[in-house]
Parts: structure tokens; sequence; C-alpha cells
């Protein structure tokens, strides 16, 4: 699963699947533009959904297209892998989203910026303190980890 949806050469992350729908969309869109201009981009269409406009146009595609791209692929690892998560331990997927991914993401996301504006060489006197790594550290927590 990682190498397919977080590693950044796996053809399932974000940046890969945006680039995919762009493509096909381009490719669609010619077709798009041509029934619109057929049609006409005032056609009243019936039986749409309360405040929607009573039209389909090339905006309406262009907007459908953004929506996916920026607000559906961004989250779609995270609900990939709650899914995953909700099957395999039986929790809820709402709890698998929020505590299995969302609460680790948060810790790593923490972890890099506490690295990022860590004092990693600090002047004292005449010394030069500076503080590296040494090693791996292995840790044995409850399975239930995001939980304590």
């Amino acid at each position: 699963m990682h190498r397919h949806l977080i590693d950044s050469k796996g053809a399932l992350n974000t940046v890969k699947s945006q680039a995919r729908l762009s493509a096909r969309a381009a490719v669609v869109e010619s077709a798009i533009i041509a029934e619109s201009a057929r049609w006409g981009d005032a056609q009243v269409i019936s039986g749409l959904p309360a405040g929607h406009p009573p039209r389909y146009i090339v905006a309406d595609w262009q907007d459908a297209i953004n929506t996916v791209k920026n607000s559906v692929l961004p989250g779609r690892t995270a609900t990939v892998l709650a899914q995953a998560i909700a099957r395999e331990v039986g929790m809820p997927l709402k709890m698998a989203r929020a505590v299995q991914v969302g609460g680790p993401t948060w810790h790593w996301g923490n972890f890099a910026k506490v690295a990022r504006n860590f004092e990693w060489e600090k002047k004292v006197g005449n010394s030069l303190v500076v503080r590296e790594p040494i090693g791996v550290v292995g840790c044995i927590t409850p399975w239930n980890f995001p939980l304590v």
C-alpha cells in the first residue's frame, strides 16, 4: 500500500493521480466543448438537484474536475488507509480515519516540525554542543497506542 499510495514513485499517490486526471480530462474536454457548442450553454436540463444551475456548460465540467483534483484526491490516501484498517481491525470507518490514520499522521507531522525547529547546535561559553542521533530506538508499545 505504501509503495502505491504514499511513495513519490507510486502510481496512485496524489500528485500522479492528479496528473492522470488532468491528462484524461484534457482528452475528454474537446468533446465537452463540442457538445456545449452543439446544444448551447444555456440549454435547460430538468430534474437537477435544488440549487444546481439549470444547464450543463464547460464551466460546470471544469468545476467538477477541479473539485475532484483539489478536494477528493488529496484526502484519498487517508480514506483508503482507513478503509483497510477498518476492515482488518473491525473498527468503524470514521473512528479508523480519526484514530488510526489521523492521529499518527498528526504525530508524524508534529515530529517533523520539532526536528526542523530543534536546536541541534548550541554555543555554550567557548564550547559548541552538538546533538547528533546515535542510533535506532526500538519500542514495545500497546497495540492501541493512538488511544493511549
